[in-house]
């Protein structure tokens, strides 16, 4: 049985090649999905820090987590502003309602603020879950998120909304 040098040098060769190119591209899809996966989570943690009696300051924390996440993943920057700011409006409103009627009573966010922002949570979290095969239609749906809030803002039902009530 002799060894032919050419197929131990072509073979070492190939699989050095190999594994110098997919094994950077496996570690950097697995980064990258992590990366996504801390924005889905800080979505998460926005929503649940957005109804009282959450304190402010748990709140921005939130905000602040979130947004650097998605500054790492890359996300698109227009979305992660038009949920921040809503998220910001639905707690005010939230913060508001549970000070005047703390307890079981308690109101809440007005039903058309609350579905304006969980829109701009669902677009930016498609964003986030394809961020390739979303990219198109992520300027669209933001229009048409932002025709829906400036609606909103001239309702004649919704003038208790703070609209430019600022946490930061």
């Amino acid at each position: 049985m002799s060894v032919d040098v050419g197929w131990v040098v072509a073979g070492t060769v190939g699989g050095a090649l190999v594994s110098s190119v997919l094994g950077p591209l496996i570690t950097q899809g697995r980064e990258r999905r992590d990366i996504r996966a801390d924005v889905l989570r800080g979505i998460g943690d926005v929503e649940r820090a957005r109804w009282a009696p959450v304190e402010r300051e748990d709140f921005r924390a939130a905000i602040i987590n979130l947004r650097a996440a998605a500054l790492v993943a890359g996300v698109n920057r227009d979305a992660v502003d038009r949920y921040a700011g809503l998220a910001q409006i639905a707690q005010r409103m939230s913060e508001n309602s549970w000070e005047e009627t703390p307890g079981p009573e308690f109101a809440g966010i007005p039903i058309a603020l609350s579905e304006l922002t969980r829109s701009a949570a669902q677009l930016l979290t498609d964003s986030v879950w394809h961020p390739y095969r979303k990219s198109w239609s992520v300027r669209r749906r933001l229009a048409a998120l932002k025709a829906e809030e400036h609606a909103l803002q001239h309702d004649e039902d919704n003038t208790d909304i703070l609209w430019h009530a600022s946490l930061f």
